[in-house]
């Protein structure tokens, strides 16, 4: 039994591939990968008590970003403070920013180990990535959404590199406990 405290336990699974063609068929070799555990946001918190006891409208899409500033996650970072508490990286590929597409609950866990957020890097891409978080907002790099949320953010455990053809995979569980 526990102690009435309920509590998000949350795991991002961070993969980079370097992206080979051979024979006409990409190959992608894992460059790195990373587990961190991450901080839900206080701004998402109160959001859910929101939703389960006042009605409010819950947010039912969420997106992953990638962030490149040298920025540790706070409680207080605010989806309208994206570009103060931290920079969205946004020079990838995909149009937006990309999609967590659930899969079943068991368990108490919810994932995406399904179907990945993936980044491919753009052309001339050379930099470092810091870390990943999960929004309700699509836009890349968007900060002025009015029901924008940042529901968690997580730092990986030293800069990470990301260049030209390469791509970034994230698979993000959800863990709601007893705490």
């Amino acid at each position: 039994m526990g102690n009435g405290r309920f509590g998000f336990r949350n795991r991002y699974e961070v993969t980079c591939y370097k992206n080979v063609w051979e024979d006409g068929r990409l190959i992608q070799i894992p460059k790195w990968k990373e587990y961190i555990f991450n901080l839900v946001t206080l701004e998402v918190l109160n959001d859910v008590l929101g939703v389960y006891f006042q009605g409010d409208t819950q947010a039912t899409t969420w997106y992953i970003l990638l962030f490149d500033s040298d920025s540790t996650p706070a409680g207080g970072w605010t989806y309208a403070n994206i570009g103060t508490d931290f920079t969205e990286f946004t020079d990838y590929d995909e149009t937006t920013r990309e999609e967590w597409v659930d899969g079943t609950i068991a368990s108490q866990l919810l994932d995406n180990s399904a179907s990945p957020a993936e980044f491919t890097a753009s052309t001339s891409v050379n930099t470092t990535i810091y870390g990943t978080a999960m929004v309700n907002v699509s836009t890349k790099g968007d900060n002025s959404s009015p029901s924008g949320l940042i529901f968690n953010a997580a730092r990986f455990s030293s800069a990470r590199p990301f260049a030209e053809t390469e791509t970034i995979k994230v698979v993000l569980t959800v863990n709601a406990q007893d705490v």
